[in-house]
């Protein structure tokens, strides 16, 4: 989602899961098709950069850990390491990723986020309650504005060949319950 906007600042993305139907476990090795691809992306995900302060990052952040499991407005992330407390649904501890490392999420601080149609635009629905974090003010200029995820993902997949993807950040997102489980927040 960021790489459109790679010529200027980008802190992170954020999607509802909703946006995404990915109801499946993909194993090592796995094949993924067009078919997958299609599945995974049934409607238009058009991306947009925004500017939104650090306060409304926490919100949409903390309203994404709402009601799970099992709810579409779960937020997808880029950029940011958190806490989330499954049996409470509490996020805490966020963090943004630098150049030099983790860094407290600024209530005061502008973050430029790439995000989704469906969460800044009324007209497409209920936008699973990020309506009054996000809308169309909070766009930002940029000719990549309205670029289409289905395509840049079947790119990147295609790209990778035999060589396949790989997730490539884990512990983003810490249990607030399992103290086993990786985290890349060290307190």
């Amino acid at each position: 989602m960021r790489e459109p906007f790679a010529d200027t600042e980008v802190h992170g993305a954020l999607v509802n899961s909703g946006s995404i139907r990915f109801n499946q476990n993909v194993g090592t090795g796995a094949t993924l098709t067009a078919r997958f691809v299609e599945e995974t992306f049934p409607y238009s995900v058009a991306l947009y950069l925004v500017e939104l302060s650090g306060s409304d990052v926490r919100r949409m952040i903390e309203l994404g850990g709402t009601d799970w499991p099992g709810s579409g407005h779960w937020l997808q992330t880029s950029g940011f390491v958190y806490r989330h407390n499954g049996p409470t649904s509490a996020i805490s501890d966020i963090h943004v990723q630098t150049a030099d490392g983790l860094a407290p999420l600024d209530d005061a601080a502008t973050y430029r986020l790439v995000t989704t149609g469906y969460l800044i635009d009324k007209n497409m629905g209920d936008q699973d309650g990020y309506g009054d974090i996000l809308s169309m003010d909070d766009v930002v200029e940029h000719p990549a504005n309205k670029t289409e995820l289905k395509p840049l993902v079947r790119a990147k997949l295609e790209a990778a060949g035999e060589a396949g993807v790989m997730m490539t950040h884990e512990g983003r997102i810490c249990s607030a319950t399992r103290a086993d489980a990786v985290c890349l927040l060290t307190e």
